[in-house]
This record gives C-alpha cells, structure tokens and sequence, in this order.
C-alpha cells in the first residue's frame, strides 16, 4: 500500500451557453444566410460566457452549452522504501450541440529508492488512449538537468492557475526531498539528488560533482566508473583519454568542463604543452570556445610554426582583440592554402600583434581568392531583403549575396569575409551606421542550422566584428539585438526557402547550386565542388 504524503490541486472550468433560436437579422451571423442552414450542422450563436464549477457542473449534458474543464494535480507518496512525485495534468471538453468529450490525462513522475540511490523519471501521456500514447522512462540519468527541467513544466502549468506558482513549487520541491536528504541547503534540486545517488553508491566524487553529470550516462561509463572504483575524475579522464596533474587537479575545481577544446589543443599541442601551465587548462576548460582541426594539419607545421599558433591560441582565450572564430578561419585557410599546394607558406605571427596577424589573414584570404577565380551570386527569398533590409534607426543592414558586395566589405573592413561567399551555412550581413554607404560598419555572420529534432532553423549570429576584426563596443548590442530577432523570423517564416548559389567561371560557364539541411542539420550545397569542412559546406 502507497502512503499519500501530500497533495495539492487544482481546476479552471470554462462554459459558453448558447441561444437555443436564432434569427436571421442576429448581428453575430455576419453574412449568414438561409441557404447556409444544415439540420446536421446547426449554427449556435453564444450568449453568455462562465468559469464557475457550478455552471460546468449543471450543464454538464446540456447541448446547448460547450463546457471544459482542465485540471492539475501533485502528488507526493511512499510505498516501502520508495518516494514518488507525480504530476497528474489534463482535461476534458464538449462542444455545443455534441454528446461526447474528448479528454486528455498525463503524468510526469520522480520516483527514488531510499535505500539504494536508483531514481526513476519519466512520463506517461495521452494515456485515456489504449494505443496511441507516449511513455518514456529513464534509470539514474542527470543528463538535461532532468530534475529542474520537471519542475519548470510544472511551474509553467500552475502559471494558468495561481499567480504564486515560484512559491508552490519550492514548497513540493522541499517536501519531496525532505523525505530522504534533509542537510543539502545550498544545492539546487538536481545537484541534491545526484549526491544523494552517489552517497548510496559510494561513489568517489569531488566537491564540483555536477559538472560531470552530462557525462554519467550509456554502457561504457557505467563499465568505467566500476573498473575504476567508482571514482568520477578517473573515469572521465580515462573516458576522453587525457592525462596529467596540473589537468587533474582543475578537474576537481572547474565549474565546466569544454572537453571538445580541451582535445583540440591535446591533438593540436601536446599534454606536455598543456600541462606546463596549470592556468591555461583552466581556461580552456571553462571557455566558450569551439574549434576543429583540419585534416593533416599539424603534419605540414614546424616547431616553430607550432610554438606561435599555440600563442595565438593563448590570445583567444586571455586577450579581448582576438576570438576563437578568427582563429578557426586562420587555420582553416592555412589548412586550404597547403591543399592548392602552397608549400613554401609559413606561420609568422603570434598572436601578440593583432596587426600583424591581421596583415597575414589578409594576405591569406587573397591568395586564397585567386585560386577561387570567378563571380559568385547567392540568392535569398525576396522577404528577407524586404524584412532584414530595413532599417533599424540610424542602423542599415545590408545582406550580402555578390562576390562584389563580398570583396567590398573585406577592403573597408579589413578583413576575409570574402571569402565566406561560397559556405552554404554561412550568412553575412553589413550592417551599416549612419547611412547604407557608412564605411563605419560591423560585419555580421549567422551559421545557419536545423535543431536535432529536424523542426526548427537556428540562425546563430558567431562573429559580429569591427574594421580588422576588433570588437565591437556596447552601444551596438541593441541594434544587434534587435537585428538578431528579424533574422529568426525570416528564417523560420513558412515561406523559408533554403539559398541558392551560382558561379560565372572565367570561361563563361555558369555553375548553379541549390542546398539543403543535412542529417546533422547542417545547411549544404546540392550539388557540391568541395568537401564538408567543420559545419560550412564550400563550393
């Protein structure tokens, strides 16, 4: 027998009554004409709104009401060493004139053993249905802060109800976790209950525990953590294969681990390198940054070439005059530079001379055009120029679709945009201050994705940058802000058709491309002319 520890709930009762005759000169009908009756589809003209339960309750079966009624309900319970909450919501409704209902029940529901440590979350919807009805269930997985994530959909559903519903939730969130860990105050609901899982467990765990819990899930961690007696900072570093002191004690104080660039710089550097200075493993463990490394990069460079773009990488994450994306384009062009058979091309700078490294950028981007001969043309669905075109006070953007507009903006801007011309995920737009000629001007770039789930285009503004790729300074945020809002609607308008390309050759011949998202959700060329570097697909 299950034994109820507390319930809260809660209903809205909507009814509509309806006039039971009508007449053919009622203001309601609009153009209604005699012609337009049906015996089988009669035509109700509403009179009267109510939200009392008594109405709903009376008219229960009366046809010439619609009623409806939506419910949510919290439970919390114990049976033996098992403690469950569980979130019961849905309704029912009628329309005028109809005799059935339809209805909808759900419940989301948190269940921990005591004694074990094992949690169980998941749901059940749509389950009045004998067939058709969505159920998931996952064991002892922090992934997604599944916890939280649980209690902002109930926050959201009581937000319908009450208007103190922060209040509501922390009272549930207090009783329910009151009935098996009473002495963790400073910690948030999933961080709670992923200590209290390891306690059960013995696991040997360091003070940041939370930041390995995207990481705790599928077969081979679980074979892990038990091959390495259950400590959480050998498995990981056994996982993703990395060593050292220096990176093991950071592990154990970092508030984020960016595992991706941290194997970047390793496969890239070194250990050795790394570990020489604790520091700069802690910073690329909490930065924002992203990085890929071509293929067969390293195997062209020399030591020396090594030791200054490890440099310039340092700049990236400690300096505010170089971003991890210049970088990423920096070495990709080196990459495709030595690809077109530039053997004799050397890394000078540092990183340390933004002009300097600037000037190389710029020298490289040229070379690399000339071995790009041709026109390019992209071509958008008109209402993006019409919407993202318009001005935003004394601000003008400008979406860039020509070799010439291209070529233009990396002359005033200093910089290579012009060679982003050809990448199918990659859209830039001049946005332009004071008037559309204004060479005072920040260069925007949006990769453009499909969410996983295949339903939602992302536009993600990745660089928003000054003349020779400085930074911009705060009084740009709201226009960029507001910018960021127009280029989401377009893409995400149902009008959105993909871009298109097409390239005059130096022969005449004309080269068309249409693109398409990929399985992974990113925006490539139909018909390609170069492989699939990192997210940008060239042509």
């Amino acid at each position: 027998m299950s034994n109820e520890l507390f319930k809260i709930s809660f209903a809205k009762y909507h009814s509509e009554k309806h006039k039971d005759c009508i007449s053919l000169e009622d203001p309601q009908l609009g153009m209604f004409e005699l012609r337009d009756f049906d015996p089988k589809h009669p035509h109700f003209v509403r009179e009267k709104s109510f939200t009392d339960e008594k109405t709903f309750v009376e008219n229960f079966g009366n046809p010439l009401y619609s009623v409806s009624r939506e419910y949510t309900m919290v439970v919390i319970e114990e049976k033996g060493d098992n403690i469950s909450l569980k979130i019961f919501w849905g309704g029912k409704s009628r329309r005028v004139g109809k005799v059935w209902f339809t209805r909808s029940k759900n419940v989301e529901f948190l269940t921990v053993n005591r004694k074990t440590g094992d949690f169980y979350i998941g749901y059940l919807h749509n389950y009045q249905k004998k067939k058709k009805f969505a159920q998931s269930i996952r064991r002892n997985n922090f992934l997604g802060r599944p916890v939280s994530s649980m209690f902002s959909k109930l926050k959201n559903i009581l937000n319908l109800y009450v208007t103190n519903s922060s209040e509501i939730i922390f009272e549930i969130s207090s009783k329910f976790f009151d009935n098996f860990c009473t002495d963790l105050p400073t910690l948030d609901s999933d961080q709670k209950l992923m200590k209290f899982y390891m306690d059960k467990r013995k696991f040997k765990y360091p003070n940041n525990f939370w930041v390995y819990s995207e990481f705790m899930w599928g077969k081979n961690y679980r074979k892990a953590i038990k091959k390495n007696e259950y400590r959480i900072v050998d498995t990981f570093m056994q996982m993703w294969g990395v060593r050292g002191k220096k990176l093991k004690k950071y592990l154990h104080e970092t508030d984020k681990i960016n595992i991706q660039t941290y194997l970047f710089a390793k496969d890239l550097f070194g250990e050795d390198w790394l570990n020489q200075d604790g520091d700069i493993i802690k910073k690329i463990l909490t930065s924002q940054n992203n990085f890929n490394l071509p293929e067969n990069f390293k195997e062209s460079l020399s030591v020396e070439e090594l030791r200054r773009i490890f440099s310039t990488f340092k700049q990236t994450l400690y300096g505010d005059n170089l971003n991890a994306w210049t970088l990423q384009d920096h070495i990709s062009t080196y990459s495709k530079l030595k690809d077109y058979g530039e053997t004799d091309l050397k890394w000078y700078s540092d990183g340390l001379d933004i002009k300097k490294f600037q000037e190389e950028h710029y020298r490289w981007s040229e070379k690399l055009d000339h071995y790009r001969k041709g026109s390019y043309s992209r071509t958008y669905p008109q209402y993006f120029h019409d919407r993202m075109e318009k001005p935003i006070g004394e601000f003008h953007p400008v979406i860039l679709t020509s070799s010439e507009q291209y070529n233009q903006e990396s002359f005033i801007q200093q910089n290579c945009v012009k060679g982003y011309i050809g990448r199918a995920g990659s859209m830039i737009i001049s946005l332009r201050k004071g008037d559309i000629e204004s060479s005072s001007r920040a260069t925007v770039e949006y990769r453009i994705i499909k969410l996983t789930n295949f339903e939602t285009i992302k536009p993600e503004r990745v660089q928003t940058l000054g003349k020779y790729n400085q930074c911009l300074d705060p009084t740009w945020n709201d226009v960029l802000f507001k910018l960021d809002e127009v280029v989401l609607s377009c893409y995400q308008d149902e009008n959105f058709e993909p871009v298109k390309i097409s390239k005059t050759c130096a022969n005449g011949t004309v080269l068309e491309s249409g693109s398409h998202f990929d399985e992974n959700g990113n925006l490539v060329w139909t018909n390609k002319k170069h492989k699939v570097e990192s997210y940008y697909d060239e042509w």
